[in-house]
């Protein structure tokens, strides 16, 4: 995975397109979602919270959503436990 090539063929793809396009392109070409945010905030130019938020939301990755936020709810749980 060259990732110089895929952030300028992403580059070229928003030119035309919307983000939801580039973040398809991105895990076509075989980003991971973390991977996939931090490409797509160097790209838009936005933080990186906003990237994780169009990412997570986005069609492309709603296949692995429910067990993310499920994720994270555990997570959550298992600090505030050891608070």
């Amino acid at each position: 995975m060259n990732l110089e090539n895929i952030k300028k063929e992403a580059l070229a793809l928003l030119k035309n397109g919307k983000p939801e396009d580039v973040i398809k392109y991105l895990r076509q070409s075989g980003c991971s979602k973390a991977l996939s945010v931090g490409m797509l905030s160097s790209i838009l130019a936005c933080d990186s919270n906003e990237a994780k938020r169009m990412v997570h939301f986005s069609e492309t990755w709603a296949d692995v959503r429910q067990p993310d936020e499920q994720f994270h709810a555990e997570v959550e749980r298992i600090i505030k436990k050891q608070d």
